[in-house]
């Protein structure tokens, strides 16, 4: 029998209303993990901690909330704290939820779980009576529709990582199209010039020449160097106007680009909202083991330092998640070299695996890496991209590998 099976056994026989609705302290095992990750935000359940004394500041997220989850097995400090957040929150709105009949409140539940609002809803299911169906129903819906998110979340990501990239290319060809149009205008200008001191000229030559020699030229009307000059600069001119149509189409993708870089990140960091308020697998503690398995959540970096040199510095975050999820110890450098490199070779030398996305680095920094790598014998792998996903590729790899 697994945990979800334990769990439901301690469920209500029946959908009679009860007059006194549960403390969290009473809930059943299932919904302790889901009411904490999807109705609390991890800075509420930072806050919590904190007013009970507990030091959270060096804790990751999960270790932060598995501490809550852990604390709900009786009446203490934390979890009455918790009962009482969670009653300001939700109690108000969704009381009508309590004294419903139990198919009455199913259905309500489906609705809600629609529209993807459905925090007030699991913790009113959590707190009110249910029957063995209605906690499966309730604990199925909610257990699948992760699936879902974790799925959308994963390919939000790669959007935006090629969303990224198209929006480096356009900034690219922008800034090659506005060069190009500087030289052009200042070849227009230094024609212009040109043009201007040979029409000077020409007109000194014509009040110098013999009277008849003038009326000869007037009846001709033509000036050979004059038309060269102005034929070259007409050309000029047409290119230059090209040059201008060239360079507002690509001014036109590149905000086109900006708005979807803006789109998918909203999009991204809503996921990762989603993804951060999903309840946590309470599986253990980190490993500390000599003789680390596969078995082991933390077997893919076992207590390995791994430093991501570059990158986008605002991902620093979802690097160290993706670390640390993986058992591994995260360190970051941004990669600028105006500061020294005394910085990075002490992060160099300390870290046991060494990534470094080459789209998103300097030439010297890259160099940099390497060579600190070889002259301290730590493995460095250089990464096409600063996606989250070629870093979870490469640990993959290595896992692989090992």
């Amino acid at each position: 029998m697994n945990m979800f099976m334990d769990g439901l056994q301690g469920g209500e026989t029946t959908g009679v209303t009860v007059p006194r609705r549960r403390k969290v302290w009473e809930i059943d095992q299932v919904f302790r993990c889901p009411v904490v990750g999807m109705c609390l935000s991890i800075s509420e359940q930072r806050s919590l901690c904190r007013k009970v004394g507990a030091g959270v500041h060096a804790k990751s997220d999960f270790a932060v909330h598995e501490m809550v989850v852990s604390t709900m097995d009786a009446e203490n400090p934390l979890s009455r704290k918790l009962e009482s957040l969670l009653s300001r929150k939700y109690e108000a709105a969704n009381s009508t939820y309590l004294s419903m009949s139990e198919e009455e409140f199913l259905d309500h539940w489906r609705g809600s779980l629609a529209r993807g609002d459905y925090a007030g809803m699991l913790w009113a299911a959590a707190v009110r009576p249910l029957s063995h169906v209605g906690l499966v129903e309730v604990f199925g819906t909610m257990h699948m529709s992760m699936h879902e998110h974790v799925k959308a979340y994963g390919t939000l990501k790669a959007s935006l990582a090629v969303a990224e990239r198209n929006h480096c290319a356009a900034r690219s060809d922008k800034r090659d199209a506005e060069k190009q149009n500087v030289v052009l205008r200042s070849e227009n200008s230094r024609l212009r010039r040109a043009l201007s001191s040979t029409q000077a000229m020409l007109e000194q030559e014509r009040r110098a020449e013999p009277v008849e020699q003038t009326a000869a030229n007037m009846d001709t009307g033509s000036d050979p160097e004059h038309d060269r000059f102005a034929a070259r600069l007409e050309r000029l001119e047409q290119e230059l106007a090209v040059k201008d149509r060239e360079l507002e189409d690509l001014r036109k993708a590149l905000r086109t680009a900006q708005r979807e870089k803006h789109r998918l990140q909203d999009e991204f960091l809503s996921h990762l909202a989603k993804e951060e308020s999903a309840p946590k697998s309470c599986s253990g503690s980190d490993c500390g083991r000599v003789d680390c398995t596969p078995q082991c959540p933390s077997y893919d970096l076992c207590r390995k330092r791994v430093l991501i040199v570059g990158g986008i510095e605002r991902m620093e975050k979802s690097y160290r998640k993706l670390i640390e999820e993986r058992g591994g110890v995260f360190e970051y450098h941004a990669g600028h070299m105006k500061s020294g490199c005394k910085g990075l070779e002490n992060s160099v030398q300390r870290a046991d695996l060494v990534l470094c996305p080459v789209n998103c680095n300097s030439h010297g920094a890259c160099l940099k890496v390497k060579n600190l790598g070889k002259k301290f014998k730590k493995p460095v792998h250089m990464l096409s991209n600063f996606s989250l996903s070629a870093v979870a590729r490469t640990m993959e790899e290595l896992h692989g590998a090992n």
